[in-house]
């Protein structure tokens, strides 16, 4: 049987309420294991979700993620965290900040969210059903600060999350910049003297009598062929890059792209230091706000954005359920938890301070992003100099080849 997400509420032996997600296989397995957990179930329902869209699956964590915007999002936790605190009820905070906002899925999702809440439904609740772009890791923050009564300073710890995790995709993101419009104007300027400026110098040389060089005949070719047939070329390239699009939106696709990230020499350590930046900063606002490791981990597998963590994180979950500690299994994955990360979470399960251990690891992270995309940029940059170099290099030299030979006809 297919294990779902269950939505709870419950009292432990001390009798804390508490409310929070875990998954299990059916709402009769959902309460054995809270009842294992010691608690007192007292509201057990399933969570439904609506599937991702095509466009949504892509999960190479480099990439920038669709829905609203971390830097967005940081703004709104920030405004939420300061009117909450000053006493402003929840629907008046929602008005003052959708009628702040200029437009965008935010201000929608914050008008619908507000429009639940009046007719009597949580916060919560209400963003679970509306708001698609935010994410399973703020609905269930939402849900917390509601059950323990201090939503305001959820949104503070959201609203700091956020702020670190809008600077992260800002270095990434400012690291590729400079290669991709490399790539970009060479690959505009080549076709430009292909198409165009490759065959004034043919007919030059037909004229002449000179006899053109194997490359310069591959060239001319391949620029007669696209002149001739663009109609039908172009079409075909959109659909190639659809399908192409296709496949790796599909779960097969995501894994090749996900396993490769995490081969390449160069990908390889920004992307690993990226996800466990991200990974140990969620799982820390998460722990600090009262959820639960295994409810937590759930939840950050829909964060990492890359298919080998998530799996790992599902295993790891399911070893915590039958009694295993956290460190001792993400030691037993060396590829993919660095041994940094490791020893501070041993450190903080055998002192009891798991979170600050994760905050650290976090800021640790994050600076060590910037040295890794500094290094694979610096890498990356000469690399594309030089396969670019030879790309045009081969280009002028289709040209020049025949213009010697016209000389050597010419001096006859």
């Amino acid at each position: 049987m297919d294990e779902r997400r269950y939505f709870y509420r419950a009292r432990t032996a001390g009798g804390e309420l508490i409310t929070a997600e875990l998954t299990a296989e059916s709402e009769i397995a959902a309460a054995a294991a809270l009842k294992s957990r010691g608690y007192i179930p007292l509201e057990i329902r399933p969570v439904f979700r609506r599937p991702s869209r095509p466009g949504e699956r892509i999960s190479f964590a480099l990439l920038p993620r669709r829905g609203v915007g971390a830097k967005e999002m940081a703004v709104f936790c920030r405004q939420m965290a300061a009117m909450l605190h000053a006493g402003v009820t929840l629907s008046d905070a929602l008005k003052t900040l959708t009628d702040q906002q200029a437009g965008g899925r935010l201000k929608s999702i914050l008008r619908q969210a507000r429009e639940e809440i009046r007719k009597g439904s949580s916060f919560s609740a209400a963003l679970e059903k509306h708001g698609r772009g935010l994410g399973e890791f703020l609905v269930n923050m939402v849900r917390v600060g509601e059950a323990s009564g201090a939503l305001d300073e959820v949104f503070a710890r959201l609203s700091v999350h956020f702020e670190k995790e809008a600077k992260l995709r800002q270095k990434v993101a400012s690291a590729l910049i400079y290669p991709v419009i490399l790539v970009l104007v060479t690959i505009v300027v080549v076709g430009g003297l292909v198409l165009f400026v490759l065959p004034q110098f043919a007919e030059i040389f037909a004229r002449q009598g000179a006899r053109l060089p194997l490359p310069t005949r591959v060239l001319l070719a391949a620029g007669t062929f696209l002149k001739g047939n663009l109609p039908a070329v172009l079409p075909a390239a959109l659909g190639a890059g659809a399908l192409l699009y296709r496949f790796f939106t599909r779960p097969r696709g995501r894994l090749l792209l996900d396993r490769l990230s995490l081969i390449l020499p160069v990908l390889k350590d920004v992307q690993q230091k990226v996800i466990v930046a991200r990974l140990c900063r969620s799982l820390q606002t998460m722990l600090r706000s009262g959820i639960v490791l295994t409810d937590a981990l759930n939840t950050a597998r829909g964060i990492v954005g890359n298919s080998i963590y998530k799996n790992g994180l599902r295993q790891i979950t399911q070893e915590i359920e039958r009694g295993r500690h956290f460190s001792e299994l993400i030691a037993g994955r060396p590829a993919i938890f660095p041994p940094f990360f490791v020893q501070m979470a041993v450190v903080g399960e055998q002192a009891g301070v798991l979170e600050e251990m994760l905050e650290k690891t976090a800021d640790f992270y994050d600076a060590e992003v910037e040295h890794a995309v500094e290094r694979a940029t610096a890498l990356i940059e000469p690399l594309v100099l030089i396969f670019l170099g030879l790309g045009v290099g081969a280009l002028v030299m289709s040209i020049i080849l025949p213009l010697f030979d016209t000389y050597r006809l010419l001096g006859k």
